[in-house]
């Protein structure tokens, strides 16, 4: 049942009237009753003639409550456009109602003199409530905010009006004319309740099972289209993240912020549900489906929701055959014969972001960022391994990041790193070369010149004498520490070797260069 309040308390009137402090105290006991839940109470404050027609047209109420003035005709006093008085008559206020009735069954006019109004009402409404004289404004405050708690409580009307005026009495408070209840012809006050303990109207009591389960489906089918809604929501906004080129952060961080929302929501929902299946009637599950709404063509709207769930599932779970278009066009846009770097890291940028999981990926944008940040390089070389622990190119690249830099413990860290890529044994020979070749050096940076002698000709041996530059000039180094022969050797065959290999230091051919210029002289 929906109650509109309108109220009126023009400037010009001598009495001003406490109508917020009525209204509260009206709200106020209709919570406190026990089938508050269905009734909703509106106001429509400071109302002006104009005003009267939309209200009714706009919330449609069951009740209308009048609190303000009326004159001793018994005309209701409105407010103009400069808040002072404007009477509207009796004849007006009752052909109003009969135009707009809708489902109005009950008027209650808490005015001063308004018996004669209420009456006329009664014409077209069932029920009306009016006062033939005076009335004080705390008496009329009282018997207002007992009558709808009565009624809230699931009293019948008339029931609810005795006990009210009751109420004053037992307050001490002595009213020298009344309120009265009056009625259309034919209409019983005895039976009209504006709540039932049973939530259904007289005219589906004799059907009462198939309502309720009319109920229970519509109430569940809210909380599924909040779940439904909540989750494809979410996918659509991960899939739309993952889109954004941008190198903000700020894409992740609203996503992360809103996901956790929805996750949220979908929880609620989905509790909501299983309550609603379980316990149709809990009060709760009431109030979150009236917080919800009614669902409009339920079948409809839930076709289209399973739909765009369907559509944004398959978008998410195509989010891995996506990012591997994009590993594959950064490895064509790399391997041109003309490389075109700037859409190489791009490709695979967006490789990575459609799936944060792709080792490869990552790996591949790491070879992109080596040589020119070498800081960028390390971190995807590091998501790559915890991707896929056995990607050991990763590992042995890393490694050597690591070793060029050579900082605090970064010796110990690639030593570390290469001994777990000799346990995955790797089959290509270059990458066994590589993965020796960087274990001598490192053992060399940590001084364990014999252990580095051992996995330095280990490298050597894995190639012929050609393309094993890096080796032999580390070797050199390992030699001289050492104090042992060969030393110049090494050297000649780190400088003859040295041009076109990629992984030769500048630093390593240098000295190598003075060492065979001090042997010479």
């Amino acid at each position: 049942m929906k109650i509109l309040f309108l109220a009126a308390n023009p400037l010009d009137v001598v009495t001003q009237l406490r109508i917020d402090e009525e209204f509260r105290e009206i709200t106020q006991s209709i919570r406190m009753s026990a089938h508050s839940y269905q009734v909703e109470i509106v106001p429509e404050l400071a109302v002006r003639d104009k005003d009267l027609q939309t209200a009714l047209l706009r919330h449609k109420p069951d009740i209308v409550h009048f609190s303000g003035h009326c004159d001793p005709t018994g005309e209701i006093m409105l407010e103009d456009e400069t808040g002072n008085r404007k009477v509207v008559n009796t004849e007006a206020i009752s052909d109003l109602f009969r135009i707009l009735k809708h489902n109005i069954r009950l008027v209650v006019l808490n005015a001063c003199y308004a018996k004669e109004q209420a009456q006329a009402l009664t014409e077209t409404v069932d029920f009306a409530i009016g006062v033939s004289a005076a009335i004080e404004d705390k008496a009329a405050r009282i018997f207002a905010s007992r009558f709808y708690h009565l009624l809230a409580l699931g009293c019948p009307l008339e029931e609810a009006f005795e006990l009210a005026i009751n109420q004053l009495a037992i307050e001490g408070i002595a009213v020298t004319e009344a309120p009265e209840l009056m009625k259309r012809d034919g209409a019983n006050a005895s039976e009209f309740r504006i709540v039932e303990p049973s939530r259904f109207s007289a005219e589906v009591e004799s059907r009462p099972r198939e309502v309720a389960a009319e109920e229970q489906k519509s109430r569940s089918m809210v909380f599924l289209l909040w779940l439904l809604i909540s989750i494809t929501t979410s996918l659509i906004a991960d899939v739309a993240r993952r889109f954004l080129s941008s190198d903000s952060r700020w894409p992740d961080v609203a996503t992360i912020v809103a996901q956790a929302a929805l996750i949220i929501l979908a929880t609620i929902a989905a509790l909501l549900f299983t309550t609603s299946m379980i316990r149709p009637a809990s009060l709760l599950v009431e109030k979150a489906a009236k917080l919800g709404g009614r669902v409009k063509k339920p079948k409809l709207t839930l076709l289209l929701s399973v739909m765009a769930l369907i559509i944004a599932s398959a978008l998410w779970l195509s989010l891995p055959a996506l990012a591997r278009y994009y590993n594959e066009r950064g490895i064509d846009f790399q391997y041109r014969e003309r490389p075109d770097l700037a859409r190489v890291r791009q490709s695979y940028q967006q490789a990575v972001r459609l799936n944060p999981s792709y080792a490869q990926a990552h790996y591949n944008l790491a070879t992109v960022y080596e040589g020119l940040q070498p800081e960028k390089a390390m971190e995807e070389y590091l998501l790559a391994i915890r991707c896929d622990s056995n990607i050991y190119p990763a590992y042995n690249n890393l490694a050597r990041l690591w070793l060029i830099r050579g900082k605090d413990d970064d010796y110990t860290r690639a030593l570390d790193l290469l001994s777990q890529a000799e346990d995955l044994s790797p089959q290509d020979e270059n990458t066994q070369y590589s993965i020796n070749k960087n274990l001598g050096w490192a053992n060399y940076a940590l001084k364990r010149y014999s252990v580095a002698e051992i996995y330095l000709r280990r490298a050597i041996s894995m190639r012929s004498e050609d393309g094993a530059a890096s080796a032999h000039c580390l070797l050199a180094y390992v030699l001289k520490e050492q104090g042992k022969e060969g030393v110049y050797d090494e050297c000649f065959k780190c400088v003859s070797l040295a041009p076109g290999e990629k992984d030769v230091e500048v630093l390593w051919v240098s000295d190598a260069q003075e060492c065979l210029k001090g042997d010479s002289k």
